[in-house]
């Protein structure tokens, strides 16, 4: 298949697991050592199912679905894009638009390049500048909703 008809569906189940894995290690530990874990524990397992859904990297732009709703931006709006080190994080700039992913480079994946790649590939293929902001996973998505 070629790149231009390439399109990466990613799901973000190894996040929620390692998410809901770490929460069951502070709960049990927690409930062994009666600490402050335990109760970081239940504050963090809700925050896994923000994460729900997967997101899809295509030619056309990217996609992200979840039980919350669906977001999407076209490449041709995406004006530059924030990455977190490793790509952790991906913010998606537009015109008064904004796209933030859970980082492609953590996704479950079974593909032969990494989908952090292709994104970086297809950013570059239309001149869009990434770059760095440590402050990146701060940023919330905004005006994209299709649903």
């Amino acid at each position: 298949m070629s790149d231009q008809h390439r399109v990466v569906i990613v799901p973000d189940t190894a996040w929620l697991v390692f998410v809901l894995g770490l929460a069951t290690i502070f709960i049990l530990w927690g409930f062994f050592k009666a600490s402050a874990f335990m109760y970081a524990a239940l504050l963090v397992a809700p925050l896994a199912l923000f994460f729900l859904g997967k997101t899809t990297i295509s030619p056309q732009g990217v996609e992200r679905q979840s039980p919350w709703g669906n977001a999407a931006i076209d490449w041709d709006e995406v004006t530059d894009i924030e990455v977190l080190p490793n790509f952790y994080w991906v913010v998606l700039n537009g015109h008064d638009k904004r796209l933030a992913i859970i980082g492609p480079a953590i996704m479950d994946t079974r593909h032969v390049d990494p989908p952090a790649w292709y994104l970086e590939e297809l950013a570059l293929e239309r001149d869009i500048p990434i770059r760095l902001n440590l402050m990146a996973f701060l940023k919330r998505s905004k005006n994209v909703r299709t649903r």
